[in-house]
């Protein structure tokens, strides 16, 4: 009799255990089953444990509030540059940078705010960089005032299970040099010099991936366009029509 249950037993887990692998719901049926068997169970499913902290880790763009962050990257048309972000909101962020084209230096701000976040996993944001250079003379402009560069854009971003997202939008960027900001008369461009002042329109198309909790790659990639056509050579201040970022960032 004993051993004509315990067949009858093992014959049930077995079954428990098929339907298991068929994907239906069997957990609450193995109260009475053997505790390790309850045990496979229970972890079927679960989310792998890295992929589970990489996807907690802190926003690559956005610090949370009262946090910092700081990122460094290389690319076109700049050889490096440098910048330390604070969460003001959970929404907004201000980031203090630094970098160098060729010869010429820029100092700026960059403003990030997020536009619109339906789910977990995919937001709307804005992206807005402000560089001045104080020099020109790299360029091939002697008499060249300080100018400034603006770059607004705005993307729709998706994020993976893994913690990769990715991102495409549009952006525009304008130049000027600081006479024409600040209203005053440019003898520079009077004469036909000066730097290129104008206005192009971008494409970008990125990826972030989170590395460790800490630290995170990402790329972007943004053709500069006139239009609906690159950027003309010699139209575009910043030499080959295509802005190239590449860096980590390290959240605190």
């Amino acid at each position: 009799m004993k051993s004509t249950l315990s067949l009858f037993r093992r014959a049930m887990t077995l079954a428990l255990f098929t339907a298991g692998l068929a994907g239906q719901e069997v957990t609450p049926a193995l109260n009475d089953t053997d505790p390790g068997l309850r045990s496979i169970f229970a972890d079927r499913g679960a989310p792998d444990s890295r992929e589970q902290d990489l996807r907690s880790a802190p926003d690559y763009l956005f610090p949370r509030r009262g946090k910092s962050s700081a990122t460094i990257a290389t690319g076109i048309p700049y050889v490096a540059i440098a910048e330390v972000a604070y969460g003001v909101t959970d929404r907004f962020s201000v980031g203090v940078l630094g970098g160098i084209v060729p010869h010429n230096p820029g100092y700026g701000l960059r403003l990030r705010y997020l536009l619109a976040q339906p789910s977990e996993d995919f937001r709307v944001h804005l992206k807005m960089p402000v560089i001045y250079y104080p020099k020109a003379k790299s360029l091939g402009c002697p008499e060249c005032e300080p100018w400034f560069l603006a770059w607004p854009a705005v993307s729709a971003e998706w994020r993976r299970p893994s913690g990769t997202r990715w991102w495409v939008g549009a952006g525009l960027v304008a130049t000027a040099c600081q006479d024409t900001v600040f209203r005053r008369e440019n003898k520079a461009m009077e004469t036909g010099g000066g730097i290129q002042e104008g206005t192009w329109n971008t494409l970008q198309f990125g990826l972030s991936k989170p590395l460790t909790r800490k630290l995170a790659f990402q790329l972007e990639v943004a053709p500069v366009l006139k239009g609906f056509r690159l950027a003309p050579r010699g139209n575009w201040v910043g030499g080959p029509p295509v802005i190239l970022t590449t860096g980590l960032s390290y959240s605190f």
